[in-house]
């Protein structure tokens, strides 16, 4: 239904086109119904046609970036989110438009390994809307991966001071407290996680391996079997479940 009134839209827009080619609010409109069959080409042909007509329809511009955006072309994207911006410096759906832009851009770089601009586009999101945690957990993920641990729990907790119920950024800095070797630190973050979400494997495993760096083996062979009647499938459960055993002091006969 949603398609056959877009459909119907484009069909009616064009109609006004042809009795007033001067309507930039008809090719505005059209833009956006093309966007939503997912036609982005003609959708920036149109918005193109309106910013010809009035070069300072700031609705344009943020259509065409949500249109460039759809296309993962994110720097025209971001360049036409800061014209709408400038004409119109109120204009929240520009900001909204921008900083989402500029989290998926950097998922991308993220994606490819490019992680000083993951973080500088993770950064540009988090200057338009601080409060935003998805931002601060996704750059904390970058700096943890460049062995930056401190920066990454402070990103972690900030995210954690704006969601408390944010179980991802309790896992991820329980994370950053591992590799700092800071185990107790770790635990209780892994803790909190589970609290949250009490089916997530990942935060017994890596407790379990927090346990195992304190030299707590039974606490340790305790969350890995948690897990494991969670997911009776997940290798890494069962992978440090024996290693848990062997540092207790059981062995096992391998097979040959």
């Amino acid at each position: 239904m949603k398609n056959y009134e877009n459909y119907k839209e484009i069909a009616d827009y064009t109609i006004a086109i042809k009795m007033d080619p001067s309507d930039g609010n008809a090719y505005l409109k059209r833009g956006i119904a093309y966007v939503e069959i997912g036609v982005f080409d003609l959708a920036i042909s149109d918005f193109n046609q309106a910013l010809r007509l009035d070069q300072n329809f700031e609705n344009a511009y943020v259509n065409r970036g949500n249109a460039y955006g759809s296309l993962g072309a994110y720097d025209l994207a971001i360049s036409d989110f800061i014209k709408a911006i400038k004409l119109d410096p109120n204009f929240k759906l520009a900001y909204d438009n921008l900083a989402a832009v500029y989290l998926t851009r950097g998922n991308r770089y993220a994606d490819k390994g490019d992680v000083g601009k993951a973080i500088a586009d993770y950064s540009e999101a988090i200057n338009i809307y601080p409060n935003d945690t998805k931002a601060y957990i996704n750059r904390g993920l970058a700096y943890f991966i460049t062995d930056d641990c401190d920066k990454a729990i402070e990103d972690f907790s900030e995210a954690i001071s704006l969601d408390p119920d944010q179980a991802t950024a309790y896992l991820n800095r329980g994370n950053a407290f591992v590799s700092k070797e800071d185990y107790d630190k770790a635990i209780a973050d892994y803790s909190k996680a589970i609290k949250i979400d009490p089916n997530d494997t990942n935060a017994y495993i890596n407790r379990a391996y927090a346990f195992m760096g304190k030299g707590d083996d039974d606490k340790a062979i305790a969350d890995c079997s948690r897990a494991l009647k969670i997911d009776p499938h997940n290798e890494s459960a069962k992978k440090n479940l024996i290693i848990a055993q062997q540092l207790k002091g059981y062995w096992f006969d391998l097979a040959i």
